[in-house]
């Protein structure tokens, strides 16, 4: 897969030519000849490409984007979020973005025919939804289970020896999201065979949509998903339906990863997520306990630095992020010593210059080699309760990433995709 952006200068060089090479990343010059295969295939690559020093002086009269194939066939290239910063990251110009209206032209073609160039609205890979958990009491032996729903699937084309996964997937939970059972559309449920004690279970669904082929630019659209309970006879019986529509509120609740609920459609792919590019800090209001030397926050290459100096506390409130008691957050987190204590804090109302303030915590206790789950006051008193901790094995500048799967009581804390705290009916304070 060969493809690539270009600048070209006002003496007539381009970027794609000067000496030394321009370098990204992962030491893969910028020039479009260059193969990007097993990086971009049917994923987005995000590539930081330097200017080679050589080039100083030099003015930019326009960029190009630039694809290139040594074999015939149909050549298809997706780029966003062109940007050309300084040696800090501060955006100087954005060449191309979501807001973009600069018109697009076509320069020149050699070798190629039907050659378009355009702007499309596009989607992420994929996008999650997990329901709110439904106490079932009506039904107490299981007769027969049945999981339904209906979506729209927009035909993708097939890729020899590329196994997309399916545009829709149901999953079905009775332990709370604890464990997921993959249904079958117009099915019974895996695993829950008739005359099974279903008395006081909690049910959970999770709805997964992927795009399911090279192309990012259809999403599947859920439109309803309905799991039925029918009870074994009895004197009296009542059907438990658990069931989501396009446009009831209850497919508004739960926790929704990348996904949007529309009173129309119901459920499709968004793609909301933050990575930090080109200085952007917008909408994040940080707090600090060091009144000598407050925290500071910064960006560099897709990530968010804060720098706290001195013996405290910092923490950065996403304003951008919305307003959730359950949810599931997944964040990459980079200990820059083996002293300090690094996480998140969620469910917090109470954001003062103070330590121990806030709700919940989830880190890595670098200097006791610990995750902790924790909370403060979420108030201006200073207080900290440890509810539990593991043991781990954590190294300074190392990035671990964390997911948190956080609903009612039940707070599920997960290191580099393994599980390492469940904790489910937790005690302590009510914080919301």
């Amino acid at each position: 897969m060969m493809g690539g952006v270009d600048l070209v200068f006002s003496d007539g060089t381009t970027l794609r030519d000067c000496s030394p090479s321009a370098l990204d990343q992962s030491q893969i010059g910028s020039h479009p000849k260059n193969d990007l295969g097993g990086l971009a295939n049917d994923q987005w690559y995000w590539r930081t490409i330097s200017i080679p020093s050589s080039q100083n002086g030099k003015t930019v009269k326009y960029a190009t984007v630039a694809l290139e194939g040594d074999k015939a066939g149909t050549y298809t290239v997706y780029m966003r979020d062109i940007h050309y910063c300084n040696s800090s990251f501060t955006v100087l110009d954005n060449i191309f973005n979501a807001y973009s209206t600069i018109p697009v032209n076509k320069l020149s073609s050699v070798g190629y025919d039907n050659l378009s160039i355009s702007i499309k609205q596009i989607y992420e890979q994929t996008g999650q939804r997990v329901s709110l958990a439904y106490t079932n009491s009506a039904c107490t032996i299981l007769r027969q289970s049945l999981m339904s729903w209906t979506a729209d699937l927009p035909a993708q084309k097939s890729v020899s020896n590329v196994n997309y996964p399916p545009q829709v997937i149901i999953e079905v939970s009775f332990d709370n999201g604890f464990t997921w059972l993959t249904c079958t559309n117009k099915q019974s449920i895996p695993n829950m065979m008739a005359g099974m004690s279903v008395s006081g279970k909690l049910f959970k669904i999770r709805q997964t949509l992927n795009v399911g082929g090279p192309n990012p630019e259809y999403t599947p659209v859920l439109h309803d998903c309905t799991l039925t309970l029918i009870p074994s006879y009895v004197a009296t019986k009542s059907d438990v339906i658990i069931s989501s529509l396009a446009g009831d509120a209850s497919m508004a609740t739960g926790t929704n990863t990348r996904l949007t609920n529309s009173s129309t459609l119901g459920l499709y792919i968004t793609g909301q997520y933050k990575q930090w590019a080109f200085g952007n800090t917008g909408s994040q209001s940080i707090f600090s306990s060091v009144t000598s030397a407050a925290a500071t926050q910064s960006t560099f290459v897709h990530t968010l630095q804060m720098r706290c100096t001195g013996v405290g506390d910092g923490k950065i409130k996403m304003d951008w992020a919305g307003t959730f008691a359950d949810f599931v957050l997944d964040i990459d987190i980079n200990p820059h010593n083996a002293t300090g204590i690094y996480g998140v804090v969620y469910r917090t109302t109470s954001w003062v210059n103070a330590n121990d303030t806030y709700a919940y915590f989830a880190g890595i206790d670098m200097a006791n080699q610990l995750l902790v789950l924790g909370h403060g006051s979420n108030s201006t008193g200073s207080t900290w309760t440890q509810i539990t901790t593991t043991a781990g094995t954590y190294t300074a500048d190392t990035t671990y990433h964390m997911q948190l799967v956080i609903s009612g009581t039940s707070h599920q804390i997960y290191i580099d995709h393994g599980l390492v705290h469940y904790g489910g009916g937790l005690c302590g304070r009510a914080l919301l």
